[in-house]
């Protein structure tokens, strides 16, 4: 039986959500069913995949030129093509057409008034990437609620199969015990769009906690200066996986205020490493949590003020979120859902 050729279209040596999941899915796809086709970068931070069955095309300099070798490269060799990233949209439909073959999509996010309103303050088209699912042939939510919500404002047909992102839990394990609330975490890139004003405003009212920032902050004036305001705020900008481990070896507690996601993974690796959340449900967190036991799912930013106080009062509560969020996160290892991913691809491979 011939193996199955997928060409997953993401960047596996640089840190970014689409990117990751390509990473992983290469990493834990079923060498023996599937030879793996992706792309890297000349410039990414994350260390190359040397796996067999894993064949990678580097973007070489300049980028905006080698993308589209690497792009006719994987489309070209694949039976099944992945395309999770919204760039060289126009030119892979053409080059999809002349080969005759087709691609699916995850859609993984809620495309809301929150998001609209940041792209807009951004200068971004904020229907770009609703508009980029016309080029996929089938699309796929990574949870229920961003399908139905996805389906009903934007009336996109959206496949019945949930593709759930994984997880590498084992990688984040570590056997560390959470005594009581000291240090706080918040992780993202486009930190404007992920609440980092109302994260700053707990830092603020909260003066003996310390608060941990990663992520870019490209999208922060002054961020040097601001930082500087707050005596409790430590800003560690991007970090690996490696380096975001070892943090995770200090921090007793992640908050997300983010509006505008789908299935933030960055949760579940917290989680992996006993590290338990509050997050907003704007986006259906209830769907794979379980408010009050593994997180806290609030509404809004005075909930947010109430959970903190809630868990400097009473410790233990703290120490019972950390261990069912520990125990929640291991029906996100990758040991799990690579099966219903290696599913859909064998359904892909017959259309």
């Amino acid at each position: 039986m011939s193996k199955i050729k997928v060409f997953l279209g993401g960047y596996i040596n640089y840190t970014n959500a689409q990117n990751l999941n390509c990473r992983d899915v290469a990493r834990f796809l079923d060498k023996d069913r599937f030879d793996v086709f992706t792309l890297s970068l000349y410039s990414g931070n994350l260390s190359k995949i040397d796996i067999n069955g894993v064949r990678v095309f580097n973007c070489f300099y300049p980028y905006r030129i080698s993308v589209y070798f690497g792009y006719l490269w994987g489309i070209w060799n694949a039976d099944v093509v992945y395309l999770p990233k919204n760039e060289c949209l126009r030119f892979n439909s053409v080059i999809l057409k002349i080969l005759n073959k087709q691609c699916f999509m995850s859609i993984e996010g809620v495309y809301n008034d929150e998001y609209i309103s940041f792209a807009k303050k951004r200068k971004i088209n904020p229907f770009a990437r609703i508009l980029s699912y016309s080029y996929a042939d089938r699309l796929y939510p990574i949870t229920r609620f961003v399908g139905e919500f996805m389906h009903h404002k934007y009336d996109l047909k959206i496949e019945d199969e949930i593709l759930y992102l994984g997880c590498d839990v084992s990688f984040f394990k570590n056997n560390k015990e959470i005594s009581e609330l000291g240090d706080i975490l918040m992780i993202g890139n486009a930190l404007k769009e992920k609440g980092v004003d109302e994260y700053l405003y707990l830092a603020n009212k909260f003066k003996d906690l310390t608060f941990h920032i990663v992520g870019a902050g490209h999208d922060l004036d002054d961020k040097e200066e601001l930082f500087l305001k707050y005596s409790n705020v430590i800003y560690h900008g991007v970090l690996g996986q490696s380096e975001l481990n070892q943090l995770f070896l200090q921090v007793d507690l992640h908050i997300l205020l983010s509006k505008t996601e789908g299935f933030p993974k960055v949760v579940i690796e917290a989680a992996a490493a006993r590290i338990p959340s509050i997050l907003y449900g704007h986006y259906g967190a209830s769907e794979w949590l379980l408010n009050g036991q593994d997180c806290f799912i609030i509404d809004n930013i005075n909930q947010v003020v109430d959970k903190l106080q809630f868990l400097q009062e009473n410790p233990k509560e703290l120490k019972k979120l950390s261990k069912n969020a520990n125990h929640s996160s291991k029906q996100f290892s990758w040991d799990k859902q690579i099966k219903h991913w290696e599913k859909i691809l064998i359904k892909e491979s017959k259309k």
